[in-house]
């Protein structure tokens, strides 16, 4: 009998992904362009995807449109041997679009998100339902992504509250503002004297707005501001794009990165979030080891240099794992507070 998943994706604003290649594309002009792929996504289910690529079971819920519901349904079955459980929950509406503009000739993609389905108070009640009764310990609960159009903070801060409460590890990846909101909200907790968070994943942009401090790519500024964020979670994993990823912990800092041939690199749409599924790849309970960071190196490597059009996470196993064998590990000393 398989093991149970000890993995929970939920993504509250999920979206059909679609990439268009329009080389020379000016905005004001008439375009001709090649649809190269329409895929289900969203950053939880696209985490799923990848973990299913990299052989982990897991469950994925939060919300999707009625119309789109047998499309995620189907395109998670074809994620690979290892199948997520979809146990996503159907709202009246449809599922946003997302476009990419694929600009080959100036080697520059444009992305365009659009709103979808409005959530009600009653449709808040069914997520928490459902997350009250996976909330258990031992199994860890990544909450991804924006919040669909009717869902506010204080619903995201009530689900929160039902993955703690149910000794659950708690694992976030959201943007700056939402994601400061979220620090905000986890405050309140850790003022109790509990780190209410297991996990905390944002690039160096996103981090910068959290804090409300500066943009920078300077490692001893992310640190610095990493630091922050340890109050309310155990790990800090910063992503950096092509310079690789810093996991911060009370304990100490380490980097990982590895040289991708950039000319390889077709699409980085949803690298961060196989870069998650990589950190959980080995069912994040306690800790981040070095093969954690390593598998989570080449899976966001690997997803870059897919096939263009291709769904996020839609990678190849043997390259994520020839990535992370080459990608360089190494301490970094944290300086003071």
């Amino acid at each position: 009998m398989p093991e149970p998943p000890h993995i929970v994706t939920v993504t509250l604003n999920p979206a059909m992904d679609c990439t268009l290649e329009t080389p020379g594309l000016q905005l004001g002009d008439h375009a001709r362009g090649k649809l190269l792929g329409e895929h289900p996504g969203g950053k939880g289910v696209n985490v799923s995807y990848a973990l299913a690529r990299l052989g982990r079971r897991s469950i994925v819920t939060g919300f999707v449109g009625e119309d789109e519901r047998s499309a995620f349904d189907q395109h998670l079955t074809e994620a690979g041997e290892v199948r997520p459980v979809s146990q996503l929950l159907t709202l009246r509406g449809r599922t946003r679009r997302n476009f990419t503009f694929v600009d080959s000739q100036r080697s520059i993609d444009t992305h365009v998100t659009t709103e979808g389905f409005v959530v009600t108070p009653a449709d808040v009640q069914r997520v928490r339902t459902k997350l009250r009764l996976l909330a258990r310990p031992n199994r860890a609960i990544a909450i991804c992504g924006s919040l669909p159009s009717g869902m506010t903070i204080d619903d995201l801060r009530s689900l929160m509250e039902v993955v703690i409460e149910g000794n659950a590890h708690l694992v976030i990846d959201a943007g700056g503002e939402l994601l400061a909101q979220i620090v905000a909200a986890a405050a309140a907790w850790a003022d109790g004297g509990r780190t209410p968070v297991m996990l905390l994943k944002p690039n160096a942009d996103e981090l910068a707005a959290a804090v409300g401090k500066p943009k920078s790519d300077d490692m001893k500024t992310l640190l610095a501001y990493g630091r922050e964020l340890l109050a309310v979670s155990r790990w800090v994993v910063i992503s950096r794009g092509k310079a690789g990823i810093l996991v911060l912990h009370e304990s100490g800092a380490r980097s990982a990165m590895v040289d991708v041939d950039q000319a390889a690199v077709t699409n980085t749409v949803g690298c961060g979030d196989c870069l998650l599924a990589g950190l959980l790849g080995s069912g994040l309970m306690t800790q981040i080891d070095e093969p954690d960071m390593r598998l989570a190196i080449g899976a966001a490597g690997a997803n870059a240099t897919r096939l263009p059009g291709a769904a996020a996470g839609d990678f190849d196993a043997e390259v994520a794992r020839a990535i992370a064998e080459a990608a360089v590990v190494e301490s970094v000393v944290l300086e003071s507070a």
